[in-house]
């Protein structure tokens, strides 16, 4: 997969800088459909993502899990 700057991924492929950071960073995940663009993009199949966002989203899960459940004790 070449390495290409964030800011022209964005711009060949018209997604917005933010969004494309956060889910570089985690904070958000693409859709299935977005992830077919990317592997077509950067010339791989989509699942080299997927997986990677599976995992994020069990993690995610876990952190607000652990959120709730300190809600439910009074902690936070």
């Amino acid at each position: 997969m070449e390495d290409k700057p964030r800011k022209k991924v964005c711009s060949d492929l018209g997604f917005k800088y933010t969004t494309f950071c956060d889910w570089v960073k985690g904070n958000t995940a693409p859709g299935y459909h977005i992830l077919e663009k990317l592997g077509e993009y950067f010339n791989v199949e989509p699942w080299v993502f997927y997986e990677d966002v599976e995992v994020m989203k069990k993690e995610r899960a876990k952190r607000l899990g652990k959120y709730a459940f300190g809600l439910s004790e009074g902690k936070l």
